[in-house]
């Protein structure tokens, strides 16, 4: 692994502004990956170790623990966005469902935090996303038309909720059955992505 910033007092050179980057994109795909592994209750310690900073350097990127599952998560919605404006629904809630199968402990992460404005920015976002991407989705596509946005948004929160207490090897199959039983189609056949 290439030397990072770590903050001082390691007796490594200290690359100074140049590192920034380089050392938030270690500690996104790190955090992200110890998220997705061991939950959000991963120690800070760890995730800068995983990364290859300090923790000077972690605390200087995320001052807490929320603040780098905000950032996953809001790099997670990103791509959702993306995913929305192809328009086809039923793949864009797969990809929720295969995502929050991934990363139960960002689920807990917020709903520790719901009065946070991030979430609120993010429910925005999300519910944009959805708008859009129903929209553009081919009618023989789309959920029945008496379903609406909330009524969406509704159904990813009660499935996403449904994997947090459920272990993981079982969390696409529970995804599956529960949209099954919302009769909401969903593209889940094509497994994790």
């Amino acid at each position: 692994m290439a030397a990072h910033d770590d903050g001082g007092g390691s007796g490594r050179r200290n690359p100074g502004p140049s590192a920034a980057a380089r050392n938030r994109a270690a500690l996104l795909a790190a955090a992200r990956r110890l998220f997705d592994e061991l939950g959000a209750d991963v120690p800070m310690s760890r995730l800068a170790a995983e990364a290859g900073v300090g923790q000077a350097v972690l605390y200087r990127v995320f001052p807490d623990r929320a603040s780098a599952v905000w950032e996953v998560f809001t790099e997670d919605l990103t791509a959702l966005e993306a995913l929305a404006d192809a328009g086809d629904l039923p793949a864009l809630l797969g990809e929720v469902s295969r995502s929050a199968a991934r990363s139960t402990g960002f689920l807990q992460v917020v709903a520790g935090h719901l009065g946070d404005p991030r979430l609120a920015e993010v429910g925005e976002r999300f519910a944009a996303a959805l708008v859009r991407c129903r929209e553009r989705t081919a009618p023989e596509r789309r959920p029945r038309r008496d379903l609406t946005t909330g009524d969406l948004r509704l159904a990813v929160q009660m499935v996403t909720g449904a994997l947090v207490t459920t272990p993981r090897g079982e969390r696409l199959g529970v995804a599956r059955r529960s949209w099954d039983l919302l009769g909401i189609p969903v593209d889940l056949d094509d497994g994790p992505r």
